[in-house]
């Protein structure tokens, strides 16, 4: 419900700007144009947050090709021989913009596919984006975290991932995906190292960090230490959903909450699986 009045505001804004952008003067109207890209692609992501996933990946699509339109007409454009130096610069200018624009669309639409369990539309969208600016920190750490998880051509994902937190060695996020990737690669102890990093600059105490270590303890033969981080995780999600914060869905918490129901009925948890050398993950390309 609460989703749901968020999208009808969203929706009030968009109209509201687009409104204003016909009485924005020629010079300013740039400015006016990427607030309502921005507050579009917000709209979008909205929609699958209140669970209208259909509506979101939609709504994203035809973000995705009125953006596209722009980047085939600049391009025609910049083919053109009789085009001042100036001018070229300008053009080429607004081909590298329209093109980031369509990378923060496709990894929201990444993102709908990942919240309704469609792993292979996510997979899909994510390597469109990469296409289009391969060498974008946060794109490779989003693709290389997907597909580490999947267990998917983690050579690729290692590569991505290593590029982000190079770029990026403080960020939380780019630091959790280096011990993921790690730890499906079966290397336990270099994961444990990076995952307790990422665990001790999180800011913004995200539970799938708590969850991560969590698995790769168990795996150590660390039972109580896993069991003390899965509820360290379990309490982290609760906090966050009664203070509405988070864009996480509900699966991830799921699963931590089986591995505890598990432990403490006295059973093995189902662990996340470590993709060995002798097995071969199907490639998404």
């Amino acid at each position: 419900r609460r989703y749901d009045e968020m999208v009808d505001t969203a929706k009030a804004l968009v109209a509201e700007t687009r409104k204003l952008l016909l009485e924005t003067e020629p010079q300013r109207q740039p400015v006016v144009e990427a607030y309502l890209f921005e507050q579009q692609r917000q709209l979008g992501v909205l929609f699958a947050l209140a669970g209208r996933y259909d509506e979101s990946a939609a709504y994203l699509r035809q973000l995705i090709e009125q953006v596209d339109e722009l980047r085939r007409e600049g391009e025609s454009i910049a083919q053109k021989k009789d085009l001042e130096p100036a001018q070229r610069f300008q053009v080429v200018r607004q081909i590298q913009q329209v093109r980031q624009r369509q990378v923060l669309i496709l990894r929201a639409l990444a993102f709908v596919h990942q919240r309704r369990g469609d792993m292979g539309q996510a997979e899909a969208a994510g390597r469109d984006a990469y296409r289009l600016i391969p060498d974008n920190v946060g794109l490779n750490n989003d693709l290389g975290y997907m597909l580490a998880d999947a267990g998917k051509d983690l050579q690729e994902a290692d590569r991505m991932i290593r590029l982000a937190a190079g770029e990026d060695p403080d960020e939380t996020a780019y630091l959790d995906s280096l011990g993921w990737v790690l730890y499906k690669q079966g290397r336990l102890e270099e994961a444990r190292k990076w995952l307790l990093r990422a665990a001790a600059s999180d800011e913004e105490q995200n539970p799938v960090i708590h969850d991560h270590i969590g698995d790769v303890l168990w795996r150590l033969g660390e039972h109580e230490e896993a069991a003390r981080q899965w509820r360290q995780s379990m309490e982290l999600h609760e906090r966050k959903a009664q203070a509405g914060e988070g864009i996480e869905d509900d699966r991830h918490a799921g699963r931590t909450r089986e591995k505890l129901a598990a432990v403490e009925s006295g059973k093995s948890p189902q662990v996340a699986p470590i993709v060995t050398a002798t097995q071969t993950a199907p490639h998404g390309g």
